[in-house]
């Protein structure tokens, strides 16, 4: 099933702006058959009806709404027709973008991906380090300022070592807050990535 084409609005437009020009309204001529109503054009500051626009119309609700459509219902029908094309087309835009946000949002998605896989590489070999040199190794990483800070970084001490280490190698307390505050980073588990789903998200 084909959508149907859409409203094409400039006759609609073009038909209204054809109309006489003025504010229409009505007003009822009495015979011998009963009321009827005119539509007219009020040209006269005392409201007299001038000129008639619709001779004969036999119902009141009939005049009515054919003033109505002239005066207001067109026009606002007109423009939210309108509306609600921007809206729709303001939608589509956010949607299905243009070309080249579409290709610098690959671009991006592509940077990304490569700075995850350079994150990953330095993870698993800063946890190689840790795990099978560092953790294993039997010396003594008291022994020396460099061996205690690095084995502090990597591994960690508790409060009781890193007290007796600050003693020795007189670290201060704010060098003491800076070393833990280098080992919770180390120990921080890296977050997992989720790529965004929309166009493009995977690299090329």
């Amino acid at each position: 099933m084909t959508d149907p084409e859409p409203l094409d609005l400039e006759p609609i437009r073009a038909r209204h702006a054809a109309t006489t020009n003025g504010t229409w309204a009505t007003c009822e001529w009495h015979n011998e058959d009963g009321d009827i109503d005119y539509v007219t054009i009020e040209t006269k500051p005392d409201g007299r009806q001038l000129k008639a626009v619709a001779h004969v119309v036999w119902k009141h609700q009939d005049a009515d709404f054919i003033k109505a459509a002239h005066n207001t219902d067109v026009p606002a029908l007109l423009a939210e027709v309108e509306r609600l094309r921007a809206e729709a087309r303001a939608t589509r835009a956010i949607k299905d973008p243009p070309a080249h946000i579409a290709a610098t949002t690959r671009q991006i998605n592509a940077e990304n991906h490569a700075l995850r896989t350079l994150l990953d590489d330095l993870t698993e070999t800063f946890m190689a380090v840790r795990d099978r040199v560092i953790s294993t190794d039997s010396r003594d990483w008291t022994a020396n300022y460099f061996d205690a800070w690095l084995y502090g970084v990597f591994v960690g001490w508790t409060d009781q070592e890193l007290a007796e280490l600050a003693m020795r190698y007189v670290w201060s307390p704010a060098a003491l807050q800076h070393l833990r505050e280098r080992h919770a980073m180390a120990a921080r588990p890296i977050p997992e990535w989720n790529p965004p789903t929309d166009q493009g998200a995977e690299p090329a």
